[in-house]
């Protein structure tokens, strides 16, 4: 009995104590933290050495369906401080977006923002220097490295009481033809116009114009043109 009676206790503490234990581990998570780092420079009239503990990679991020990890220098040094292109107070080294405009520099170079795939500058907001951002490129289709390729009007007449608006566009976006008497008021409360979707193009940035035709009025009126999708 009192063999028993032992088994018996035992076997209740030992149960009690698993499920305490069960109880106090924490929630799994699917992301990492990034451990901090440190390093150093060493010389002599030869050599110049560069040595790091912990992270030995750039600054980066990857990702799957169910996990996130980070890697990155911490707590080390930077080689080039004052190397901040758009100025956000980041160092270029640590930056993901180094020029700002929307896209990683990782994208940037690999091109795959856009169709075709185009590398783009990514210490440069406008790669091609025409006033479009390289990120409204990404939107509007439009080749980010052909100054001459980007959404913009070409043309405005006026003929037999109306107005015929030509802006250049890509094969399967639609446009809004924004109108307002006001400069101002253009951007800030236009009115819809017409909605216009691009058609024709070639290959492999499907240049095309739209048009649009709108009855002309008594006074002024500004025109804009805006991508729908």
């Amino acid at each position: 009995m009192t063999r028993t009676g032992y088994r018996w206790v035992s076997t209740v503490w030992l149960v009690g104590g698993l499920l305490w234990s069960l109880n106090a581990l924490p929630a799994p998570t699917n992301e990492t933290a990034v451990v901090d780092g440190g390093g150093t420079w060493s010389s002599n009239a030869a050599f110049r050495a560069f040595s790091a503990i912990s992270q030995p990679t750039p600054p980066g991020k990857s990702a799957n369906g169910s996990f996130i990890n980070e890697a990155g220098f911490l707590a080390t040094f930077l080689l080039a401080p004052g190397q901040d292109a758009d100025g956000d107070g980041v160092a270029d080294e640590n930056d993901r977006d180094d020029d700002g405009d929307g896209i990683s520099d990782a994208d940037e170079l690999a091109g795959n923002r856009f169709e075709p795939r185009t590398p783009t500058d990514p210490l440069a907001v406008d790669s091609d220097g025409d006033g479009a951002s390289d990120s409204g490129e990404v939107a509007a289709g439009s080749n980010p490295l052909d100054p001459n390729s980007l959404l913009r009007i070409l043309d405005v007449t006026r003929a037999a009481g109306t107005v015929r608006i030509i802006w250049q566009a890509r094969d399967g976006k639609t446009y809004e033809l924004l109108g307002a008497t006001e400069l101002g008021a253009l951007s800030n409360a236009p009115a819809i116009l017409d909605t216009v979707s691009a058609t024709g193009g070639t290959p492999p940035w499907y240049g095309t114009t739209a048009v649009a035709t709108n009855p002309t009025t008594g006074g002024k009126l500004y025109y804009r043109v805006r991508l729908k999708q």
